[in-house]
């Protein structure tokens, strides 16, 4: 009995299925840098704040609260799988907001910037990967009738 024009091949239903993996498998990897991202910045805030609270108490403080936002950011992007934008912008943002008024005032700093900024176009990355795999073609179906 031949397959009516409708029905899918396996080799169709294998190719759709690959596709939607391999989307998964982008958005995975972006969630995973994202989170790598944020607890590389976490760890690295905390050091600064051990290493500089017996010279500057209060940039010690600062670092301590930054750290909390970079965990707050890795939690709800690592654990929590939030898609949203601002547990890594509002960490990110300040300190892209803090490092453009150091430049203002002399002092040089583009890296922080430019790491930030990065962070900030992988979490819109990732917003475009899950919306590609919410619109896959693939949908889990049974295999097709072959009489």
């Amino acid at each position: 009995m031949p397959d009516s024009d409708n029905s899918l091949s396996y080799r169709e239903i294998s190719l759709l299925r690959d596709k939607h993996r391999a989307l998964e498998m982008k958005e995975h990897r972006l969630k995973l840098a994202i989170a790598g991202f944020l607890a590389y910045s976490a760890i690295t805030h905390i050091l600064a704040a051990a290493l500089n609270f017996s010279e500057s108490p209060i940039d010690s403080w600062l670092a301590v609260i930054w750290a909390a936002l970079f965990v707050l950011g890795f939690y709800r992007v690592w654990i929590k799988d939030d898609s949203n934008w601002w547990p890594v912008l509002v960490p990110s943002g300040t300190v892209i907001i803090f490092s453009l008024l150091l430049m203002l005032s002399g002092v040089f700093v583009i890296l922080p910037i430019l790491l930030h900024s990065f962070a900030l176009l992988l979490v819109f990355l990732r917003k475009r990967a899950i919306a590609a795999v919410a619109n896959s073609s693939f949908k889990r179906t049974a295999a097709p009738k072959h009489g």
